[in-house]
């Protein structure tokens, strides 16, 4: 799990290796399966923004923040809500 999350690391930040979101999503997706709680969040603000090989998901933005939140990660939460707000849901 962790060394998943790590070559996300590095497909995002172009550690020797090509950057590449696509591949970034792939591995975080994998890390974020496993329970990482930071793979949930990194993964959750690329569908949230989008672009550059990830489509915007809102979904899935918002199912991966929730993973992360229900964790106990603070950011997660705060994102979550702010997804929820962006999208117009009310409670």
């Amino acid at each position: 799990m962790h060394a998943q999350y790590d070559l996300a690391l590095a497909y995002a930040d172009s550690l020797g290796v090509e950057q590449s979101d696509a591949q970034a999503a792939l591995w975080y997706e994998r890390a974020a399966k496993n329970g990482h709680i930071d793979a949930q969040f990194n993964l959750a603000t690329l569908y949230r923004t989008g672009g550059n090989g990830v489509p915007q998901d809102w979904g899935k933005a918002i199912q991966w923040f929730q993973a992360a939140a229900e964790q106990g990660d603070a950011g997660a939460q705060y994102s979550l809500g702010l997804t929820y707000e962006r999208q117009g849901y009310t409670a």
